[in-house]
């Protein structure tokens, strides 16, 4: 077996057999830190490795969670631990997985995320948008963690900056052409080509948008977005973000500007700090 990218508190002892469960099974030490519990990479071998889906099974027989095949690696959510404490599973191929993260690609040019049955975010790149964004953020389903100007009007919000969409992707001048504002002196569009990847699953769920960064002139620069989120214990929410720049079309130059992007993030003013509810 080998690791890849694990916690700095969180070990993958073994893939081992010869336990008290009859087959492989997947060991997760924590230091003495202790582990508050995410996702963790792995590979096996064997049949094991044929499987899209693995069933992690506790010594009382019990299904506590799944890994979900991505490439050559499995992906499995590692449970909160203790410090100093170690949790084994056996590991089988799954016959019945369900997806515990549920991508929907609407007509509407929009994808629905929902966890547990549960909305997280819904991604909106609909061909009239200067940039693709994510929103609402969810927690619980109710709970909004960004502002809803302009999308939605909520009593008390500030309406500045309109470019400021919720969770978004974007930069102050890329060869000269503001993909930062959205400015009447600017056309600059970050134009979506391909939805190319829509993923479901019992561990995680995988967006993958492919884009132009067109300047007022001609396109600067090709991106690709990759957003994968994660399902977990409790109401938190995980989320990797993946921004690629290829410079298809020329040099792409991403000058000094006090608008850096690239992950953006507008708050709810209910939980931000300068309303006293940091």
């Amino acid at each position: 077996m080998t690791l890849d990218g694990l916690w700095k508190t969180l070990s993958i002892l073994a893939l081992i057999s010869g336990t008290a469960f009859a087959g492989p099974t997947l060991e997760f030490h924590a230091d003495a830190d202790g582990f508050a519990g995410g996702p963790v990479r792995f590979t096996v071998e064997g049949d094991l490795a044929k499987a899209d889906v693995l069933a992690l099974t506790d010594d009382n027989g019990r299904t506590v969670g799944y890994a979900q095949k991505d490439g050559d690696e499995f992906v499995a959510l590692a449970p909160s631990l203790k410090r100093n404490e170690t949790v084994s599973y056996a590991l089988s191929v799954a016959k019945d997985a369900p997806n515990r993260v549920e991508l929907t690609q609407n007509d509407d040019h929009t994808i629905d995320v929902t966890i547990d049955g549960t909305l997280f975010t819904s991604y909106h790149y609909a061909p009239d948008l200067r940039k693709p964004f994510l929103y609402p953020v969810l927690l619980e389903g109710k709970y909004r963690m960004t502002r809803g100007y302009p999308m939605e009007d909520f009593e008390g919000e500030p309406k500045d900056h309109i470019h400021h969409k919720s969770w978004w992707v974007a930069y102050g001048e890329v060869n000269g052409s503001d993909f930062w504002g959205e400015s009447e002196k600017s056309n600059a569009t970050q134009r979506t080509d391909e939805i190319a990847e829509v993923i479901s699953g019992p561990v995680f769920g995988r967006l993958h948008a492919k884009n132009s960064w067109v300047g007022d002139e001609k396109k600067e620069v090709s991106e690709e977005r990759v957003y994968t989120f994660y399902a977990g214990e409790g109401p938190d929410r995980l989320t990797d973000m993946k921004v690629t720049f290829t410079a298809t079309d020329g040099d792409a130059v991403f000058h000094d500007t006090k608008e850096g992007g690239i992950c953006s993030f507008r708050l709810n003013p209910k939980i931000d700090e300068k309303h006293g509810n940091g």
